[in-house]
């Protein structure tokens, strides 16, 4: 149709891990993950360590991807 959108920004953060240091989770992370749609920007997060992503960053995913290498 024509219609120009505007490029949305991506921030990712590999290793996540290391910003969740036992079970905490980055006050920064957490409060861009909750005005991601307000920034028009997609958060990604990766980790080794599935367990120790917050609850709270789980809640405010709109999609997650789980891959296990046996």
């Amino acid at each position: 149709d024509g219609t120009v959108r505007p490029f949305r920004k991506m921030m990712i953060f590999d290793e996540a891990h290391k910003s969740m240091g036992k079970g905490t989770v980055s006050a920064d992370m957490l409060k861009m993950v909750r005005e991601m749609r307000h920034r028009g920007m997609w958060v990604i997060y990766a980790s080794q360590d599935p367990e120790s992503v917050h609850p709270a960053l789980i809640k405010l995913s709109t999609q997650q991807v789980k891959v296990t290498v046996i």
